[in-house]
């Protein structure tokens, strides 16, 4: 009896699913951005990010100084697109605290390259909203460039 169930036991934990997980790197840089980020995500149905951290720093002047330097985490990847040969990712934060409503958001849309199988290119939309006093109407920065990301 003890032999059939120790070897029920290695059957069953030989079957168990292998769960394989990838890397996702982001870094570019322009006269509007700074930008880099680390991920690892499942390979699989969904793909879904088991952790995600990145820096970003605007380095528009119209920008607010609180929300020119962000630390975003995985709460702040609100939608991601991987699948085929797309990247897409969607970052946003939102102003915190008891000042004037104030967010950042970054939209990152790229394709895998013809030439490397782990290179993504494409570009960043990143959209800044505050409200710079009280009773003035809100201002809209929109900043546009090129993203480079890779997976492996």
């Amino acid at each position: 009896m003890r032999k059939i169930l120790l070897t029920l036991t290695t059957l069953l934990l030989g079957a168990a699913p292998v769960l394989a997980t990838g890397g996702l790197s982001c870094t570019f840089k322009d006269r509007n951005v700074s930008f880099d980020a680390e991920a690892t995500f499942s390979r699989g149905v969904g793909e879904g990010f088991v952790s995600f951290s990145s820096k970003l720093e605007v380095l528009a002047k119209a920008v607010p100084d609180d929300l020119r330097k962000l630390q975003l985490e995985l709460e702040h990847l609100t939608q991601r697109w991987l699948y085929g040969k797309e990247l897409k990712l969607r970052l946003y934060h939102e102003r915190s605290g008891p000042g004037l409503h104030g967010y950042v958001e970054m939209v990152v849309e790229t394709k895998q390259s013809a030439k490397e199988e782990t290179d993504y290119r494409g570009t960043y939309v990143l959209t800044a909203y505050h409200i710079p006093s009280e009773g003035a109407d809100g201002k809209t920065i929109t900043l546009r460039g090129r993203a480079a990301c890779s997976l492996g």
